[in-house]
């Protein structure tokens, strides 16, 4: 029971994350005022958090398409929000 309600709070936790990564590079690192290498600090630091979690979670349970956007970077500049 305990490991389902932890799953859970980490999947929360990941959309949150997807949210935040979405909102900051659509408007977000303008808002901030962040130059180039700010905005790829925060965007590594953001995809840190989404890999560890992912990882609690267990790779399994997460959508190819997520872990694929991931692997091949598009994760890191989208904008959009389609993942979440």
């Amino acid at each position: 029971m305990m490991i389902v309600f932890k799953n859970w709070l980490r999947r929360k936790k990941l959309k949150s994350l997807l949210i935040k990564l979405a909102a900051y590079n659509d408007k977000g690192s303008s808002w901030a005022s962040h130059n180039e290498l700010q905005i790829k600090e925060t965007q590594d630091l953001i995809i840190s958090e989404i890999e560890d979690l992912i990882d609690k979670i267990g790779k399994d349970k997460i959508s190819a398409e997520l872990l694929a956007a991931i692997a091949d970077g598009s994760l890191k500049e989208d904008a959009t929000g389609k993942h979440i």
